[in-house]
């Protein structure tokens, strides 16, 4: 009897973006070195990432907040995909895939990444909708984290797997810096309402310390409009592919989010040694970072942005708390995690 081929494609919103972008491609490449007959299906036309998918990669071409149109010929498209691929399983990342999946007539098993603890912002009726599809579709739900819990009900992931970093040198400082006096402040993401990115331009106009924003998203035009009212000094470098090769070393990142799922940005931020300052919410809360590295509210930023800005390295996340948050990340050993999974979960004989 011939054996079962381990068959798996990921779909994902586009090929950059955001953290669960990356590390959809992180994974894929990494499942593709592991063997696996991986694939790669992304919804919006875009840039490539940093993280050039290895394996078959395909686009559905849908643009950018496309309309109900440009989504129903996504959703043809991506059923022509899936009915040529046969992929025994397709691992759905964010909500879009959802959407599209949940319609799909498949007999491949069903895997939703929980990427965030705030999923469908502004789309919540049709979130819990698209779940229960999916939930009778007998999807399996997973988290890249163990805080995670399942929306709408909370409940418990069937696993969890961490977001890879697909790096191996880190940055790490070598020497003390003789000039560390604070000259920029540095958001990097997606510019969206649940990152709170106007939270830097008042930091800035009251701190008077410039800053930068690598990233884009709806929010973009209301931030340059922010900006000009309050006079203060940025700039917007759009989407770069690896924001980390513009930070200096008198950079403050700052994170103030709403909520996060995985925290990517941290974590790439603790493996490239940058001092930080982050919103005091549980989902950065699990990292167990210095006390003097979280803020409540905007006016606690304020405070430890005018008290540190002489000297920023005081803000450096202590070496041996970075090295505890960044072992288990590297990209084959998540790999050989949603193998072992794959292969447990439905009794998968290769």
């Amino acid at each position: 009897m011939e054996k079962k081929r381990l068959k798996v494609t990921l779909l994902t919103n586009s090929f950059t973006g955001g953290g669960a972008e990356r590390a959809s491609n992180t994974l894929a490449n990494s499942l593709f070195d592991l063997g696996v007959e991986t694939s790669i299906i992304a919804v919006n036309s875009g840039p490539e990432d940093l993280i050039k998918p290895l394996c078959e990669e395909y686009c559905l071409e849908r643009p950018w907040k496309g309309g109900l149109w440009t989504t129903v010929k996504a959703y043809l498209r991506l059923s022509r995909l899936i009915y040529r691929i046969k992929p025994n399983f397709l691992i759905i990342n964010c909500d879009l895939p959802e959407l599209l999946a949940s319609f799909l007539f498949t007999s491949s098993k069903l895997i939703v990444v929980e990427h965030s603890s705030g999923p469908w912002p502004g789309k919540r009726h049709l979130g819990v909708f698209v779940r229960r599809l999916l939930k009778i579709r007998k999807a399996q739900f997973v988290a890249v984290s163990s805080h995670l819990g399942i929306w709408p009900e909370k409940s418990r992931p069937a696993a969890f797997f961490n977001n890879a970093l697909p790096r191996t040198n880190r940055l790490v400082s070598s020497a003390k810096q003789t000039n560390t006096g604070l000259k920029r402040l540095v958001f990097i993401g997606r510019l969206s309402s649940e990152k709170n990115p106007q939270y830097l331009i008042e930091i800035s106009e009251k701190t008077n310390i410039p800053c930068a924003f690598f990233g884009d998203g709806i929010m973009l035009e209301d931030l340059k409009s922010l900006s000009e009212k309050l006079n203060v000094k940025v700039d917007f470098f759009g989407h770069v592919k690896d924001p980390w090769e513009f930070i200096k070393e008198n950079d403050l990142l700052i994170i103030p989010s709403e909520f996060e799922g995985d925290g990517l940005v941290l974590v790439e931020g603790l493996f490239n040694d940058v001092p930080m300052l982050v919103r005091k919410i549980d989902d950065l809360l699990r990292f167990d970072l210095p006390a003097k590295n979280y803020c409540n509210s905007i006016e606690d930023f304020i405070a430890r942005v005018d008290e540190s800005s002489a000297n920023i390295d005081s803000l450096r996340i202590p070496e041996s708390i970075a090295e505890k948050i960044l072992e288990g990340r590297k990209p084959k050993v998540i790999a050989q995690q949603w193998v072992e999974y794959l292969k447990k979960s439905y009794a998968f004989k290769s």
